[in-house]
């Protein structure tokens, strides 16, 4: 399974704690962590690679070829992608819909905010791009899940990201359980940065969440919100825009 996004933990004395809002991810600090190495991760190419769009500085998950999921803070910019020549394209947005519950600004861990949009574009993606299969089912602690981003792979280096990444992560309870949202770590050596909220959370296979935020520095702690519970939104909004999701159907 892919690991994820070089993440550089760097020295930081005396930081206290405070809320922070990053273009591209919303970032709560905390108190600095000795210095680490730098951790490897692997780039993704995997059929994950087919479903996901750069959305300004941002990641977006593919739900239609005109239709991209990703954090509501990310809804500036257009959607973009490289072509087979390796040359970035875009497709500006048409209209979108943000998560009734979004909080603007709210970065606190401790208060939930449904930090997700849906953005209609203006024309389809076009091939090898195809919709990701959604899944609406729990996901409970210690599972393990995979987050996929482009964002910076090195700490506050923007040359950095625009390369699609992955990483094995398990699923924690840091502040109390949200039955909206998840907590993931890999023990301080991955996890995402700048320029994934967007991305997504699978398990096996389906897309259970979206990447929204960081807790401290990146590859410390990493937050997502659950499709699940909005499933009602998504499918609304889809249905007004004459699309539909692709929802894989529960477990017996």
């Amino acid at each position: 399974m892919a690991r994820l996004i070089l993440k550089r933990r760097e020295r930081r004395e005396g930081l206290r704690r405070s809320t922070a809002a990053v273009a591209g991810f919303a970032i709560v600090a905390m108190s600095a962590a000795p210095a680490g190495a730098i951790v490897g991760g692997e780039p993704e190419s995997g059929p994950v690679a087919r479903r996901l769009v750069q959305v300004g500085v941002c990641t977006g998950v593919v739900l239609a070829r005109d239709v991209v999921l990703t954090a509501a803070h990310c809804v500036t910019g257009n959607v973009k992608w490289r072509d087979a020549q390796g040359q970035m394209r875009s497709i500006p947005t048409r209209e979108s819909s943000i998560a009734p519950a979004f909080k603007p600004g709210e970065t606190n861990p401790g208060i939930p905010t449904i930090d997700l949009s849906l953005l209609r574009l203006r024309d389809s993606l076009p091939a090898p791009f195809v919709p990701a299969e959604l899944s609406a089912e729990p996901v409970r602690l210690d599972e393990r899940v995979v987050i996929t981003g482009f964002g910076e792979s090195i700490q506050g280096y923007a040359e950095s990201a625009g390369a699609l990444r992955s990483a094995a992560m398990r699923v924690i309870e840091p502040f109390g359980y949200e039955s909206e949202a998840i907590w993931m770590e890999r023990g301080g050596a991955a996890g995402a940065c700048k320029g994934d909220s967007g991305g997504a959370v699978t398990r096996d296979g389906p897309v259970v969440g979206v990447i929204t935020s960081i807790l401290g520095y990146c590859g410390y702690r990493t937050r997502a919100i659950l499709l699940g519970p909005q499933k009602r939104w998504i499918d609304g909004a889809m249905d007004g825009w004459g699309r539909k999701a692709s929802w894989r159907a529960p477990a017996e």
